[in-house]
């Protein structure tokens, strides 16, 4: 069993699913970043997708929602895919007092930022890092229930 990631993995399609479809029954969980249908030959097994969500919390709502209903004429299954290293991380639960250089300051012990996407009041923010392996560093690090402010 896979590691829940913001990637699910999509099988048994209707073999002329779209991506329109697709998008349609799943878009109401969260913003789909990227929609990748495979269509294996005839006989060589039914079609599948893959689905990239924004963040891992709309992935999950997807997947429980999704399991097991019809899309086109299938029911479909539902698992979480591979997780693709990436330099970029979400951070969610800020308060409205967050500032930029509060996160800047907070995050950049991790390796040089690249840039932070951010908008004051939002309850959350974006972090670009320049490589990925001080990047890592930050998955041991619990920053459960801490404020960072100013």
């Amino acid at each position: 069993m896979l590691k829940a990631t913001r990637n699910l993995f999509i099988g048994n399609l209707d073999h002329n699913v779209s991506e329109v479809e697709l998008r349609r029954a799943f878009e109401k969980y969260g913003i789909i970043e990227e929609v990748v249908i495979k269509r294996p030959a005839r006989g060589q097994g039914g079609a599948y997708a893959f689905l990239k969500f924004q963040n891992l919390d709309m992935a999950h709502r997807a997947k429980v929602a999704m399991s097991g209903r019809v899309v086109g004429r299938n029911p479909i299954k539902i698992g979480y895919g591979k997780a693709n290293p990436s330099t970029r991380l979400w951070v969610g639960g800020l308060g409205p007092s967050t500032s930029l250089a509060a996160l800047a300051r907070e995050f950049d012990r991790f390796g040089s930022i690249r840039t932070i996407d951010y908008v004051k009041g939002d309850s959350f923010a974006y972090i670009q890092y320049e490589t990925i392996l001080r990047f890592c560093l930050i998955i041991i690090t619990d920053f459960s229930g801490r404020q960072i402010t100013r």
